[in-house]
């Protein structure tokens, strides 16, 4: 029991920190889950039923396919607006500066990102569920596994992107600017960098964030993991144009991106003054 009481003394801070944080960004939250209501209702459900001219994807998959291929913009948005004031807020609120003697600034942080991960993954846990109602309102077909799997590999592209959100917080000013370079970066400089590096060299670009995205739909395909790529003849030469990762490629790399900016976040917001 002893041994239990100083567990519990020791996890009772965080638990306070993470209950305050999902108290103080509810109102974010229901902002996003509100996105997502709009964008099932009018992509999924008015587009459908009230223009005839739209038709439905062939098969329950198909819709599952194209209905995650849309959650990527939703992901960005969110772990950018939830994690980027993870470690910043606290100097920019004075908070970062002061020893707390109830908390340690590292049960601070982790208290505050476990609360923003249960936000994230709680609005893809959302979306993932209408996606599922809607699908069978649609097609009357049972849930097929590779969903599990999907949203799996959702989670753990969460959790990369958490890392890297926070890695910039730790030394970044503000949470605006973070917002807006990893915006920037994500839907502009990534795609950018990837479409050109894929004409120059026939490397998989696993070290793109868009293109291990990709495994989260392709994953859905009853072909899966055939026809992750195509040989694209150019002139008198030809590139390897990449589609999706394979499982092994997508946890390699999610991890790694994971272990690397985590490894660098403590380090930083110790030194940061």
């Amino acid at each position: 029991m002893k041994f239990i009481h100083r567990i519990y003394i020791k996890v009772k801070p965080i638990l306070h920190t993470i209950s305050f944080n999902l108290t103080l960004h509810m109102k974010i939250f229901i902002v996003f889950l509100v996105v997502i209501f709009f964008q099932f209702f009018f992509f999924s459900y008015f587009v459908y039923y009230f223009f005839p001219n739209n038709a439905l994807p062939r098969s329950i998959i198909s819709y599952y396919i194209k209905t995650t291929g849309m959650l990527y913009l939703i992901l960005i948005f969110a772990a950018s607006s939830f994690f980027s004031g993870i470690i910043c807020s606290e100097f920019k609120n004075k908070t970062g500066f002061t020893v707390l003697p109830l908390i340690s600034r590292n049960k601070l942080i982790l208290g505050k990102y476990i609360a923003n991960l249960i936000f994230v993954i709680g609005l893809a846990a959302v979306y993932y569920l209408l996606m599922i109602l809607l699908g069978y309102n649609f097609y009357g077909e049972p849930v097929i596994f590779r969903v599990i799997t999907s949203f799996g590999f959702c989670v753990l592209y969460i959790i990369a992107l958490s890392s890297i959100i926070t890695f910039l917080s730790s030394f970044m000013p503000s949470s605006a600017s973070i917002i807006i370079l990893f915006v920037f970066f994500s839907f502009f400089v990534d795609r950018i960098i990837y479409i050109n590096f894929i004409e120059i060299t026939s490397i998989e670009p696993l070290y793109s964030l868009s293109y291990l995205y990709n495994i989260i739909p392709a994953i859905l395909y009853p072909s899966f993991p055939e026809f992750r790529y195509s040989v694209v003849s150019t002139g008198n030469s030809s590139y390897t144009n990449w589609t999706y990762p394979n499982v092994e490629g997508a946890l390699a790399a999610l991890i790694i991106y994971s272990m690397v900016f985590f490894t660098l976040v403590f380090p930083l917001f110790k030194r940061r003054k």
